[in-house]
């Protein structure tokens, strides 16, 4: 399978052809952070799912084809999956507040909680990802406690494609 994306990061499922990936931030040549209001996208590539929906794919909507949503905010490490292949979960920054989001493999929240994590706006607003806050994120959405009290969030999420 082809595509013609640019990812910011990407982790494979561990039982599956499926990857989770951040879709690579725009940003001008010269620009030295991301904007406050920065939203990353979290995209679900799954196979079967793009060919069937390849058609689906316009100027507008040049990710319909996959699986996407912003968690909202910028995410701080690339995406964390289950072990079971069932969830992949993000960390995510927004004017200060960390918070641990996870998903199913239609992208549906399954589980938001906010994580007592100090991250400077510098850090987070960052053009790329900080490689110094990969491992304690990996620990952090890998750690079933994470979850444990959380529930979906009550904020909308913005979806771009069908649910199959």
């Amino acid at each position: 399978m082809l595509l013609d994306h640019v990812f910011e990061a990407y982790a494979k499922s561990p039982v599956s052809d499926q990857w989770a990936a951040i879709r690579f931030r725009p940003t001008t040549r010269m620009q030295e952070q991301l904007d406050e209001d920065f939203q990353d996208t979290l995209l679900l590539i799954d196979p079967q799912h793009v060919a069937i929906h390849l058609r689906d794919v316009s100027e507008a909507n040049f990710v319909a084809h996959l699986k996407a949503v912003q968690p909202g905010g910028v995410m701080l490490a690339k995406p964390v999956w289950s072990d079971d292949g069932s969830a992949v979960a993000v960390l995510t920054w927004k004017q200060g507040t960390v918070a641990a989001v996870r998903y199913d493999r239609s992208l549906r929240e399954i589980a938001r909680a906010i994580v007592e994590l100090r991250v400077d706006r510098q850090s987070a607003l960052s053009t790329g990802l900080n490689e110094d806050l990969a491992p304690i994120a990996a620990r952090i959405l890998a750690d079933p406690r994470t979850f444990e009290s959380a529930s979906p969030s009550s904020v909308p999420q913005t979806t771009h494609s069908p649910d199959p």
